[in-house]
């Protein structure tokens, strides 16, 4: 939190020119809050989002030019590896006959994975990623406080009420003949006919829903849920408020959809948060009063909870895995097929049928399998050679490092968006996931030297 002050301050004091091109960044991603995730159509807003990332990513290369990237091996590879990525996949949707509108739906978030994220860690110096890291957060932070609102007022104004939408789900569950739970779907709209308990929550899931999985909600949710713990313990009151504030907002918004890795995320993430903070006080008193905060989280998590609860194992009983392993299934058969087909992929913008769906999709449930599906064994291998370097940076500067209260909190917030792109929703085609990364990536680095 302290970190998002200091950005506040340093927006007060001016812009500095070299912080500018972060700054465009942060502004253009806060742009999302008044469009969605991955909308249908792309409006005007997406098209001031990407000339602003454009201009800051063209900003930071020219300054990674002049400072780095005739002298660093490292920037060059990481860079030429991700503008590969990026591009021979394009080629090869252009020579299949796909349109500008299916390629770049693929192409622009792993232009965001592949580019964006390494231009911004290399690109920021060392004396400037706290403030970096600052800015970026507290855009991270302000949309998924506002997604959650979004959501909701989305919800009451399509179902009349929340409590019409979670009947409607409660019904979908029930009958288990006719099961299809809700998933992102990018060529979605909102129907024009008036929704139903029966059909419209679980078969048409409006694209208005699509604020729940912006990763911003469940970084935002997991670092404010950890420093409510902190403040709490520290008895700063209007911290606890606002954390708290943003805690159940997101955590209602999550139960409501049944979203089963969120839920389950955030209750890991701050029960290991507050097991570090007992481990490490210094006083018996702390530790006591730690315990006790487990025992009540625990306790009245399950009670107050205990219909979220029982409506994710109900989901859980019914749909187990919602399809995901087919997916892995198809894919490898996809990629057996064709010897092209796993060494390349099938490019940006291809389609696939998995056994669960009965309409060819373009994206997969997992940033790993979406990789291998459209850009094939190559384009793993261009993907370890845009991150080896930056993650082995990042873990060498761990070693015999003291991880601040502060500092976890986001390598919890941070992990967890990543570990929900990697393997169970497609997050990772949204900018939140790469800027998350970025964060961490950079925030990160800083706060462990100062340990």
């Amino acid at each position: 939190m302290n970190k998002v002050i200091s950005a506040v301050e340093i927006l007060q004091r001016g812009f500095e020119k070299e912080l500018l091109p972060y700054y465009i960044i942060a502004l253009s991603y806060i742009l999302v809050v008044f469009s969605y995730p991955m909308p249908p159509s792309p409006g005007i807003v997406e098209a001031l989002m990407g000339v602003g990332l454009v201009v800051a990513c063209l900003l930071i290369l020219i300054e990674l030019k002049r400072e780095y990237l005739g002298r660093s091996k490292y920037i060059s590879i990481s860079l030429g590896a991700g503008s590969l990525l990026v591009i021979y996949p394009t080629i090869h949707g252009v020579v299949n006959g796909l349109g500008i509108a299916q390629i770049s739906r693929d192409l622009l978030p792993m232009v965001f994975i592949a580019i964006l994220v390494p231009l911004i860690s290399y690109g920021v110096k060392n004396e400037q990623r706290g403030k970096v890291g600052g800015i970026l957060l507290a855009s991270v932070l302000f949309v998924g406080a506002i997604s959650p609102i979004e959501f909701i007022a989305d919800m009451k104004d399509e179902f009349g009420s929340m409590g019409a939408l979670s009947s409607a789900f409660d019904a979908t569950y029930s009958n288990p003949e006719n099961i299809q739970v809700p998933t992102i779907k990018e060529a979605a709209a909102p129907t024009a006919a008036a929704p139903t308990a029966a059909t419209t929550a679980p078969n048409t899931f409006s694209v208005r829903a699509l604020h729940m999985f912006e990763p911003a909600v469940i970084f935002a949710a997991i670092y404010c849920g950890c420093l409510l713990v902190l403040a709490a313990m520290r008895r700063q009151y209007l911290q606890m408020a606002l954390c708290a504030t943003v805690v159940i907002i997101a955590l209602y918004g999550f139960a409501t959809l049944r979203l089963r890795a969120p839920v389950g995320l955030f209750a890991a993430s701050v029960l290991i948060f507050i097991i570090y903070m007992s481990l490490h006080s210094s006083s018996a008193k702390e530790r006591f009063a730690i315990t006790a905060v487990v025992i009540s989280f625990c306790v009245l998590g399950g009670i107050v909870f205990k219909d979220i609860w029982w409506g994710l194992i109900e989901k859980t009983l019914l749909v187990g895995a919602n399809g995901k392993l087919e997916e892995w299934a198809a894919i490898f058969q996809l990629m057996g097929d064709r010897v092209s087909n796993l060494l390349f992929g099938i490019g940006w913008g291809a389609e696939f049928v998995p056994d669960y769906q009965t309409q060819p999709v373009r994206y997969t449930h997992s940033l790993i399998s979406f990789v291998l599906l459209k850009s094939g064994l190559l384009g793993l291998l261009l993907l370890a050679l845009v991150y080896g370097r930056l993650i082995f940076r990042q873990f060498a500067q761990y070693r015999n490092a003291k991880i601040e209260y502060e500092q976890l909190a986001l390598i919890l917030a941070g992990a967890a968006v990543l570990l929900i792109g990697l393997a169970f929703q497609p997050t990772y085609k949204m900018l939140g996931f790469s800027l998350a990364i970025s964060i961490l990536l950079i925030m990160q680095a800083k706060l462990s030297r100062a340990a």
